[in-house]
């Protein structure tokens, strides 16, 4: 097992250099300048030396290798860069940030969980067709449309007219608000998720009756509880790997709601960094956010070997 892990984390450590130097290299290549970024209107008056003095504080005078390397260098030195348009540390910044996303992703991955189970449960109850129709269109429904618009249409619903959540910030800042103001984001976040998880555990379901240990226990009548046991293990591989990839997909997601619902989080950080080009901001929000991802689908895996040691063997091979 630490055999796997440890080559997992090298594998893990491979992807992370791989894909921060592509980023790296695009984050050079965005369009516009930091000079008018950082001056704004004013940034006119300055000469064209002025404005490369700028760009060359900012990127440096070397070789993009040479940039990278060294960019790398300071990250283990634990130097994250200095955001101008923050005028705070990096590492600091991220840090504080970093709760608020914490916060929606979290209560996304709890909401996204909890419907997805009701509504599973409700299809396979139900034997009316066009009630199930409506139910999976109503699923299919919030999975096709654009989280900035879903995000908009529960603000104006719940917020507005219902007036049953705050439509935007953080409140107060104590953690009760916090978790307050972050339920609608995060149902946001969550609804686009329901409809692909509800479809893969109908999926494995409808392939797990066919199984011939699920024909023979279901022939000798055995209890519920029983027959429970023995459809564990397949049920939680199915909802490991949909939190795996909810993971992904709700940190993504949070530069939508974040920026709807005016969360001041990472998803928020990320618009604004980019805006402004704050290249040291938007170069560790990306590195962390591969870490983040990466990590969580190696815990993933650890605990679908534990769960069934099936899957080491073939992780392993």
């Amino acid at each position: 097992m630490w055999k796997y892990v440890s080559k997992r984390f090298g594998k893990s450590a491979l992807a992370l250099i791989i894909c921060s130097f592509i980023c790296f290299i695009l984050i050079r290549q965005l369009p516009g300048s930091a000079a008018y970024s950082i001056y704004g209107a004013n940034a006119q008056r300055l000469t064209e030396e002025e404005k490369v003095r700028i760009e060359q504080a900012l990127l440096g005078n070397e070789s993009l290798i040479m940039q990278y390397i060294q960019w790398i260098g300071d990250i283990l030195r634990g130097d994250w860069g200095f955001s101008f348009s923050k005028q705070q540390n990096v590492l600091t910044l991220i840090m504080e940030q970093s709760l608020y996303t914490a916060i929606v992703v979290t209560l996304a991955l709890i909401f996204t969980n909890i419907l997805m189970t009701l509504w599973f449960y409700l299809l396979q109850r139900l034997r009316h067709k066009l009630l199930r129709s409506i139910l999976g269109g109503l699923l299919l429904g919030a999975m096709v449309v654009p989280g900035f618009w879903l995000s908009f249409f529960l603000l104006w619903l719940c917020g507005v007219i219902l007036g049953w959540f705050p439509i935007y910030g953080v409140g107060d800042g104590s953690m009760g608000a916090l978790i307050y103001h972050a339920i609608l984001p995060s149902i946001a976040l969550a609804l686009p998720a329901v409809y692909y998880g509800v479809k893969l555990l109908e999926d494995q379901f409808a392939g797990l009756k066919q199984q011939p240990f699920m024909i023979h226990l279901q022939r000798r009548g055995i209890s519920r509880s029983r027959l429970a046991r023995h459809v564990f293990p397949h049920v939680g591989l199915v909802y490991l790997q949909l939190n795996g990839y909810f993971v992904t997909a709700f940190i993504g997601g949070t530069i939508a709601v974040e920026t709807v619902f005016s969360i001041p989080g990472v998803g928020k950080l990320t618009v604004e960094a980019t805006k402004l080009h704050d290249y040291p901001t938007l170069l560790m929000i990306i590195l962390v956010s591969l870490a983040v991802i990466l990590v969580v689908q190696l815990l993933i895996d650890l605990c679908s070997c534990w769960i069934d040691p099936r899957v080491f063997r073939s992780l392993k091979d």
